[in-house]
C-alpha cells in the first residue's frame, strides 16, 4: 500500500466525487479512517429539503469538524409559508456556530423574487455574519439575495474570495473605524441593479482579480476596471452566449498591471460564411488596453452550421495581439449540441485548416484545446 500521506493527498482531488470516496471507504479499514475528512470537506445543503441532514452534521463533533465548506440553498417552494421559512432559518442559526473550521460559506436564494436580507430570520443574520466574521473564513459567495447590505463585510479581514450577485446596499455614511476588507478576488454575476451601492463599496477593496459577468450593466464594469487598474494582475469576463459585440461599448480603460486575461464568449456560424455574435473585437481591444498581459485564454462555445464558414472565419484581430509581452494565447472551444451541427471530430480540422490560427501556432503563440 502507498504511504498514507500519498493516499491521503489523492483522496483530496477526490472531494467532489462522494460516491468514489465512499466506495474507497469500504474498501479497507486504515482507508475508512482517511475518508472522512473530505468526504465532508464540502456540503451542500438545500433548504428545507436537508436541513435534517445539517443537523446531523452538526450533531456529529467530529465531521463538523470536517466541514471547510458550506453552501445553503434556499430553495422553499411558493406553497411554503413565512412561518415555516422563519422557522428552517432557526434551526440552522442554531447549528452554524457548530462547524468551527469552515474557511468558505455560500448563500444562494432561489426564490423569485429573491428573499430580501432584512427578512430572513434574524437569528439567522447573526450567526451568518459570525461565520462571515471567522478568522478562518476565506471565500464567500452571495448570490441571488436582495438588499444584501455590503457594510457586513467591515472587519471580515481573514475574506480573500468573494462572488456577488443580486440587489446590495452599502450606507458609506458611516464614519466608524471598521476595516476593510482584504479580498484579493472579486465576482459580480449580474449586480446591474446595484451599479451606485457596488461602485461606492469598490472603492474600499483592492483585488488582484477580477471576474465579471456579461450580459449586464457594461458601465459597472468599467467603473469597476477604472476603480481597480492598479491593482488588478487578472481579469476574466464572462460574455455570455446571447452577447452582442454590436450591442455593447467595446472601450476598456487602460489595465496596466494585468498579465492574465480569460474571455468566456460564444460564437455563431451559419452557411454561407455568414457570422453572428462575435466578440472578437471586444476581445482584442480589452487585449490592447493590457501592456502587460503575458497570458490570454478564450473559451468558446461554437455554434455552427457549416464547415466552410468557420474555416475562413476572419481570427486576423488576434494577430494584433502578438505584442512583445504576450506570451501564449490558449483557445478552449467547445462545439454546441445542436441538430445539424459540426460532428465533433471535425472541429479541430476546421479550425487548423484556418489560416491566421495556423500561423499563429507556428510562431509558438497560440494553442487550441477542443471539449467535444
Amino acid at each position: 500500500m502507498l504511504p498514507l500521506e500519498i493516499i491521503d493527498h489523492i483522496f483530496g482531488f477526490l472531494q467532489s466525487d462522494s460516491s468514489t470516496l465512499e466506495k474507497c471507504s469500504k474498501a479497507h479499514p486504515i482507508l475508512s479512517k482517511l475518508v472522512p475528512k473530505h468526504l465532508y470537506a464540502s456540503v451542500i445543503i438545500r433548504v428545507p429539503t436537508d436541513v435534517s441532514r445539517l443537523s446531523e452534521l452538526a450533531s456529529d463533533n467530529l465531521i463538523a469538524h470536517y466541514v471547510c465548506n458550506l453552501q445553503l440553498d434556499l430553495v422553499w417552494s411558493v406553497h411554503v409559508g413565512s412561518s415555516r421559512r422563519l422557522l428552517d432559518q432557526e434551526k440552522i442559526a442554531l447549528m452554524l456556530p457548530k462547524f468551527r473550521m469552515l474557511r468558505g460559506i455560500a448563500l444562494h436564494v432561489g426564490d423569485d423574487p429573491p428573499t430580501e436580507w432584512p427578512l430572513l430570520h434574524e437569528k439567522f443574520r447573526e450567526a451568518f455574519t459570525q461565520c462571515l466574521r471567522s478568522s478562518s473564513m476565506i471565500a464567500v459567495s452571495i448570490l441571488g439575495t436582495s438588499e444584501f447590505p455590503l457594510t457586513i463585510f467591515r472587519n471580515c479581514t481573514s475574506i480573500k474570495r468573494l462572488a456577488l450577485g443580486g440587489e446590495f446596499d452599502f450606507d458609506d455614511s458611516s464614519s466608524d473605524s471598521s476595516s476593510p476588507p482584504r479580498i484579493e478576488s472579486l465576482s459580480f454575476y449580474g449586480c446591474h441593479r446595484s451599479s451606485s451601492a457596488i461602485i461606492s463599496w469598490a472603492k474600499i477593496c483592492s483585488p488582484r482579480s477580477l471576474r465579471f459577468s456579461l450580459p449586464g450593466d457594461f458601465g459597472l464594469f468599467q467603473s469597476l476596471v477604472s476603480i481597480y487598474s492598479n491593482t488588478l494582475v487578472s481579469l476574466e469576463l464572462a460574455l455570455g452566449t446571447t452577447f452582442m459585440s454590436s450591442a455593447c461599448p467595446i472601450h476598456c480603460p487602460p489595465l496596466p498591471k494585468v498579465e492574465d486575461l480569460i474571455i468566456h464568449t460564444s460564437m455563431s456560424f451559419f452557411h454561407g460564411g455568414r457570422d453572428y455574435d462575435t466578440s472578437l473585437p471586444m476581445i482584442a481591444s480589452l487585449a490592447t488596453s493590457a501592456p502587460s498581459l503575458k497570458r490570454l485564454t478564450l473559451n468558446i462555445l461554437f455554434w455552427i452550421r457549416g464547415i466552410f464558414s468557420l474555416r475562413e472565419f476572419d481570427w486576423s484581430p488576434l494577430n494584433l495581439l502578438c505584442s512583445s509581452s504576450l506570451e501564449c494565447i490558449e483557445l478552449h472551444v467547445t462545439r454546441a449540441i445542436v441538430v445539424g451541427n459540426v460532428p465533433p471530430e471535425e472541429l479541430l480540422p476546421c479550425l487548423e485548416g484556418n489560416a491566421d490560427l495556423m500561423r499563429m501556432v507556428k510562431q509558438g503563440l497560440l494553442t487550441i484545446k477542443t471539449n467535444t
